[in-house]
């Protein structure tokens, strides 16, 4: 099985590093495709390695998607491994990566643990956002392995948390999804790792592969960074929903539509809350056994349901571990909560708090804890915004384990007195009251 390492470079003064990383490697079937862009040319690249085959990016482009894709048309090997100029590999990094494609069911996308480091020493997350590390000994250097999170929807749809280098794909489904965005000068790694989960079979190798060098020129540095704070969420918005319903289709779990003005969207079971022949009473028990809902889709339909605390714990009992609840919801903001006379409870990006937040979870006495992966105010159309008619997005997960990003409920008794501590340091699931 030939690889194919490919490493686009705007500056190879790091090269070297690389290099030397490459030639350790405990299996030497690879090639090394370099490809030089901007002021760089082919003549700038001395290195002597065998595998190394140097192919200049001829384009004006200023998107590293373009170039990235170019690297995937200029490489022979079956798989088909990004690495970046300026980081390295450990020794059986290569083998690792030959290993998981080689198991069944193969594998499309395969992605590894990483240590970051600074001028040596460890670069490390806090554990609040769900961050895991172990000690890894490097070149004499005692660094911290940081631990990937499993192929989820919480990780892959946002960059802080999306599988980190190294990253490979068969050549054979980069291409048939179309390999990295031409048109992204960020974020192409995000959204080609969101595609990678929708289309194909992804594993995640628990070792570290990949040493990620933390300096001012990397990409996430410098004044591009806060374009990417507000990038990666628009790319979660885009994403989200696929995620999950490819979640529940991997994992055998229901997705259900809760009807509201909109439309029941395709591939989902539907419960109409406004039609003549409603085949379910959603103020009442809903028609779902415990934990066998992976997705609940909630577009204008919480708004219609009599007792929020009563539908968010409907909600909560229906849903597995890690499931998701996914809302759009007229906001008590402008004018739409109010207009409908259909409408019966009223939200806005505060009403919330109450199933996420301790603070003001106590108030109200429910277990039900969410973790917001995502809250949002906006306009849908411009229609709606002549019309002061705003909305609250509000993407809900129920965590369970090790899962991305802050929670909000510290670990001990919930506010209805009863502990649930899974005796791990981590929440058992909860099946509220009715």
């Amino acid at each position: 099985m030939l690889l194919t390492v490919f490493t686009p470079t705007h500056d190879p003064q790091h090269l070297g590093r690389l290099a030397e990383s490459l030639r350790r490697q405990s299996v030497q079937s690879f090639e090394w495709v370099i490809v030089p862009n901007g002021t760089v040319r082919a003549d700038d690249i001395s290195l002597r390695l065998p595998q190394i085959r140097v192919v200049p990016y001829r384009g004006a482009t200023q998107n590293i998607g373009e170039i990235k894709r170019f690297c995937g048309a200029q490489s022979h090997g079956e798989i088909l491994v990004e690495v970046d100029h300026d980081d390295e590999l450990t020794p059986d990094a290569l083998q690792h990566i030959a290993d998981a494609f080689d198991v069944d069911p193969h594998p499309d996308f395969v992605y590894s643990n990483c240590c970051e480091v600074q001028d040596g020493q460890p670069w490390m997350y806090s554990s609040e956002f769900g961050w895991e590390y172990r000690p890894f000994r490097w070149n004499g250097t005692d660094l911290q392995e940081c631990v990937s999170f499993d192929p989820c929807p919480a990780s892959f749809s946002r960059i802080w948390y999306a599988p980190n280098h190294v990253r490979a794909w068969k050549r054979s489904f980069y291409e048939a999804v179309g390999g990295h965005d031409p048109t992204l000068a960020v974020l192409d790694d995000q959204d080609l790792i969101c595609r990678s989960y929708l289309r194909g079979r992804v594993r995640k190798v628990d070792r570290c592969l990949y040493i990620y060098h933390v300096h001012p020129g990397n990409t996430c540095k410098g004044p591009v960074n806060a374009f990417i704070q507000e990038e990666t969420l628009r790319l979660h918005d885009r994403y989200i929903y696929g995620l999950v319903e490819r979640w529940c289709d991997l994992n055998g779990l229901r997705k259900i539509d809760l009807c509201g003005g909109l439309n029941s969207a395709a591939g989902y079971e539907s419960i109409d809350l406004q039609r003549a022949h409603i085949t379910a009473d959603l103020n009442r028990r809903w028609p779902f056994d415990d934990e066998e809902v992976g997705l609940f889709r909630a577009h204008d339909a919480l708004e219609h349901l009599h007792s929020p605390l009563f539908t968010m714990r409907e909600a909560f009992r229906c849903l597995a571990p890690n499931g998701w609840l996914l809302t759009l919801t007229p906001s008590t903001d402008g004018r739409g909560a109010f207009q409908d006379p259909t409408h019966v409870s009223y939200w806005n990006s505060n009403s919330f708090w109450y199933y996420t937040r301790a603070e003001q979870a106590r108030f109200i006495g429910t277990p039900v804890k969410f973790q917001l992966v995502r809250i949002k105010n906006y306009f849908p159309t411009p229609w709606h915004e002549t019309h002061l008619i705003p909305y609250v997005k509000a993407d809900l997960l129920k965590y369970s384990g090790r899962v991305p990003g802050p929670i909000e409920f510290p670990h001990h008794a919930p506010p209805d007195g009863q502990s649930h501590s899974a005796g791990n340091g981590e929440l058992e699931s909860v099946v509220p009251l009715l």
